[in-house]
């Protein structure tokens, strides 16, 4: 797939291409998974080359479609980080239909869930779907899902700048990526607390957690989020 946005994460392509693969070797038995397949892969084009409306329409019927959860999680991603929530709402809900309770899969959805709420500003609705994915998590031994489900628990009491519970979380869940050698979470988690620490005024510690989510965000290719850093990094440099 040339032409693709960085709007969308690599992971989130690599599965793209993946569930591809798998519906082409499937068969007639998934005929119609292949197709929604391919639609996503067309939508991804279009939004790489900046035809986000055609892209997104292809989305939004796909996904209403297709029982295919990593199809659904790329919605999902789209809708969520261009700022539709409503959109992102009804993709992370489709996922919940099609995947078994208790799952890691569930899990997943649970916390994009309490990402969305979260976004919207309901933060008891949010605090209710990290817990349930950080439950599911537990008893499944997701040391990874636990690491990210808690990173993005922990958003809550920042907000409400109860600084010390929202480090204690995010330390923990730095440790279990860590632990796990889930990059993509370690490099989340850092960013996040380099962004409490800068907001709190422990300038040093905040320059050091960006710089390492920095060097993480760019090997994983997540040029969005390494440029976030960068401009924090050179606020905090200002501010010096």
């Amino acid at each position: 797939m040339s032409g693709e946005s960085s709007i969308f994460s690599r992971s989130t392509v690599d599965d793209l291409r993946a569930a591809t693969a798998e519906a082409r070797c499937a068969g007639s038995a998934i005929a119609a998974e292949l197709a929604h397949c391919e639609a996503v892969q067309r939508a991804v084009e279009l939004i790489g080359h900046g035809d986000a409306a055609a892209g997104s329409e292809i989305l939004r019927e796909t996904m209403r479609q297709t029982r295919e959860p990593r199809l659904l999680f790329l919605a999902f991603q789209y809708f969520f980080r261009s700022g539709d929530l409503d959109l992102a709402e009804e993709a992370t809900r489709r996922r919940l239909s099609v995947v078994g309770e208790g799952s890691a899969d569930a899990a997943r959805a649970w916390t994009n869930l309490g990402l969305i709420y979260f976004f919207k500003k309901e933060y008891a609705l949010a605090e209710e779907m990290h817990q349930r994915a950080c439950e599911i998590d537990r008893a499944n031994g997701d040391v990874r899902g636990l690491a990210r489900d808690l990173g993005n628990w922990a958003m809550i009491p920042e907000a409400r700048q109860e600084w010390a519970r929202a480090e204690k979380m995010y330390l923990e869940a730095l440790e279990l990526a860590e632990r796990a050698k889930a990059r993509d979470v370690m490099a989340t988690k850092l960013a996040n607390l380099g962004q409490m620490y800068e907001v709190m005024g422990r300038r040093e510690e905040a320059v050091g957690f960006t710089l390492r989510a920095l060097e993480l965000f760019k090997e994983l290719g997540e040029a969005k989020y390494a440029a976030e850093c960068e401009s924090l990094l050179r606020k905090l440099k200002a501010e010096s």
